[in-house]
């Protein structure tokens, strides 16, 4: 497996939350899919996923309870040190609060049901949505201000069941998991008609079939596993030239990394498979191409591009046989939770 220099680059600006000192006696079991990046990563877009379905079923008291989940504190300059809430159109690969997926889904089954009293203003003054337009102004009406009018308030109460959210991340990270196995173990294949593509017909094409958004049986697909395998390639192509550089000095390779691996770690616009808007792994890569160099027979030119691409294929094959152990560590989480619950 992968170790190497990978922590150091996973690093995230913000703090992450560390794990209840409550645990240090008897804590859940630890994380069973290694490296822990590629389990943080399928944590964190289940997150994302679960965000997604409260938005469409308009649950923003859910959603924000979920965004806002264990984020860290700011610090002095909250603007510049608070990191942000979990939004499902993120397109990252490093934005779990915690520094491994049992610190956030263990501390998410243990917490309590929470009942919120919403409380809402009626009329003009409760929302932009529903007040009156003037015409003749060519501004709102704004009716709260009118000192006569007394405002008047609708209440209701929402519950929030952490662990019923958890059980659902449960099965979104089990589905999640499955079509990265799939995914990931067709990346040679997909690599290799890639670069004939562009080597014989100097086109792109995208990285993902949209065939595979629906399977053979008529089931539908996660609605971001293209996104998710973008991103799970760009994860998986910095571990392969951290173990690259961690074994051979190659200066070319070095260069062209330090160049792209910022963002490799940050926020980019998902290119939706769209083979003419180029992902950050595609641009590392042509990039990498460029850099060709004698080989050490001196019979030819080799690209540092080549030794990423074998090495990446690798490793998405060692994170394929990983990710078969995430319904074992939900069995493991359910159990202890459970145990804990008897005491």
């Amino acid at each position: 497996m992968v170790c190497l220099r990978s922590l150091a680059v996973l690093a995230t600006a913000a703090a992450l939350q560390p794990p209840p000192e409550r645990w240090a006696k008897r804590g859940p079991p630890p994380d069973l899919v290694e490296p822990k990046a590629l389990s943080r990563f399928v944590t964190q877009r289940s997150v994302q996923q679960q965000l997604y379905y409260f938005s469409l079923t308009a649950d923003g008291t859910s959603h924000d309870y979920l965004a806002e989940y264990l984020r860290p504190p700011p610090g002095d300059d909250e603007y510049r040190t608070r990191a942000p809430p979990l939004d499902e159109d993120y397109h990252g690969v490093d934005a779990l609060p915690t520094s491994t997926s049992r610190d956030y889904l263990c501390r998410l089954l243990e917490e309590p049901d929470i009942e919120i009293l919403i409380k809402k203003e009626m009329g003009c003054g409760g929302g932009h949505e529903s007040r009156s337009y003037d015409s003749r102004t060519g501004t709102y009406i704004n009716r709260s201000v009118n000192p006569y009018l007394q405002k008047r308030y609708h209440e209701y109460t929402m519950d929030i069941r952490p662990k019923a959210i958890c059980r659902q991340l449960f099965a979104i990270r089990e589905q999640i998991s499955g079509e990265l196995i799939d995914d990931l173990r067709e990346l040679p294949r997909k690599d290799n008609e890639l670069s004939k593509a562009r080597a014989l017909y100097d086109e792109d094409r995208p990285s993902f079939d949209e065939s595979r958004l629906g399977d053979a049986d008529g089931s539908r697909a996660s609605p971001f596993r293209a996104a998710t395998y973008e991103l799970a390639l760009q994860l998986c192509t910095a571990f392969a030239v951290e173990s690259i550089l961690a074994n051979v000095e190659d200066r070319e390779l070095e260069r062209t990394w330090r160049a792209h691996r910022e963002g490799f770690f940050c926020h980019n616009v998902w290119s939706r498979g769209d083979a003419t808007r180029r992902s950050v792994t595609d641009a590392f890569i042509s990039d990498l191409v460029l850099a060709t160099r004698p080989s050490a027979d001196g019979e030819r030119l080799e690209s540092p591009a080549d030794a990423v691409l074998i090495r990446r294929c690798g490793i998405a094959a060692e994170w394929a046989d990983a990710l078969e152990k995430v319904p074992d560590e939900h069995l493991a989480w359910n159990g202890w939770v459970l145990e804990k619950s008897l005491a």
